[in-house]
C-alpha cells in the first residue's frame, strides 16, 4: 500500500520519488531485483531500479581498485534500457564522495 500511495503522489504532482531499499542477504541469490528487503511490490511497482554496491573480485582483477562500486541499472521502464554489469564509480573512504574522474574527486562545491 506505501509504495501505491508513493506512485500516486509522484503521479498527481508530476515529482520523482526515490525509494531507498535495503538489499536483503542473498545466500548465492545474485538478481539484484529479487535481493531487496522487504516486500517484493516495491521492485514490481517501480518504475526504475538501480542498485549501488562494492565492485566483485573480476572487477579488481580487471583493474577497479578496492574502494570503486558499481552502479547498476536492473529494471528500467522509462527507456527499456537495463544494464546489469553496471558502471565503475570511484568511492573515496576519506570524503565519502562518488566522482567518475580525479577532476571531479577534488572539485570544490
Amino acid at each position: 500500500m506505501f509504495v501505491k500511495m508513493l506512485i500516486r503522489i509522484a503521479l498527481r504532482y508530476n515529482v520523482l520519488i526515490i525509494l531507498v531499499a535495503h538489499k536483503r542477504k542473498t545466500y548465492g541469490n545474485t538478481d539484484v531485483n529479487e535481493n531487496v528487503s522487504g516486500s517484493l511490490d516495491i521492485i514490481n511497482l517501480a518504475s526504475i531500479v538501480m542498485s549501488y554496491e562494492a565492485v566483485t573480485k573480476t572487477m579488481i582483477e580487471n583493474g577497479a581498485t578496492a574502494e570503486d562500486r558499481v552502479l547498476k541499472v536492473t529494471k528500467n521502464r522509462l527507456f527499456g534500457n537495463v544494464n546489469n554489469y553496471g558502471y565503475i564509480m570511484h568511492y573515496s573512504q576519506k570524503s565519502k564522495r562518488i566522482y567518475t574522474n580525479e577532476k571531479e574527486k577534488t572539485r570544490q562545491s
